[in-house]
């Protein structure tokens, strides 16, 4: 069996179950995805990445790992996955076509063609000026650090100018601080989208779900008076 994997960006058509109107949706390797699967009655969620396709006959994505292990991924199994587009929460239903443990470990799942899509924009964002420090780290551990200003924030995500070049998908930490004399440090994030104003990037940016969690209340602290005074963003 002959696999090409795809190393360009890539549309794909699918079809909106809310309002049955046909959608082009943006992707591209490197894609940060979850995976949500079924195990014992209770919906887990992965943390994985889109790495190739076939249109329209299957998508590859990285073996994903909770704790160390693997979700069970027998072939013709069901799983949904879920990524963030333009705002929106996208999700749609899969099955396992074929499972690759050498050379690395990967998942072959059917090509969607039926999403459902949800405003993940469930929280208010509101206009700030907060310098932050943003850091990426590779493989081997080291630190590439830039810096940025966050325009606009909420409990779950922000918008960042800044002059460095960063790829969707990617995985960022930032830190700043609040008005409040709160310190927000290397919050994990996720850049979901990318543009170009003038000579900067605006980074739109969801934070993962253990550093919501983690900061919520420091951030509810600082985000709660300004909605009683500002209108959102």
């Amino acid at each position: 069996m002959t696999i090409l994997i795809n190393f360009h960006l890539f549309i794909i058509n699918m079809i909106d179950t809310s309002n049955g109107k046909r959608i082009d949706i943006a992707w591209q390797v490197g894609l940060q995805v979850s995976l949500l699967k079924q195990i014992e009655g209770k919906e887990v969620k992965f943390q994985t990445q889109i790495v190739g396709w076939s249109i329209p006959n299957f998508i590859i994505v990285h073996t994903p790992y909770l704790n160390g292990f693997p979700p069970e991924t027998d072939k013709g199994s069901e799983c949904f996955i879920r990524l963030l587009s333009e705002g929106e929460t996208i999700g749609f239903e899969n099955r396992v076509i074929r499972v690759q443990l050498n050379p690395i470990p990967l998942i072959f799942l059917s090509y969607p063609s039926i999403l459902d899509n949800v405003s993940a924009r469930k929280e208010k964002r509101f206009k700030t000026l907060l310098p932050a420090v943003i850091q990426t780290k590779d493989k081997d551990g080291n630190i590439a650090t830039s810096n940025g200003l966050i325009l606009n924030l909420s409990s779950t995500g922000c918008l960042i100018s800044t002059q460095n070049n960063y790829h969707r998908g990617s995985r960022i930490f930032i830190s700043f601080s609040l008005a409040t004399n709160d310190e927000i440090n290397d919050l994990s994030c996720y850049v979901n989208n990318v543009r170009e104003s003038k000579e900067m990037k605006l980074l739109g940016i969801e934070f993962d779900e253990d550093s919501k969690e983690k900061n919520k209340s420091r951030l509810d602290k600082f985000i709660n008076p300004i909605e009683t005074l500002s209108l959102p963003e």
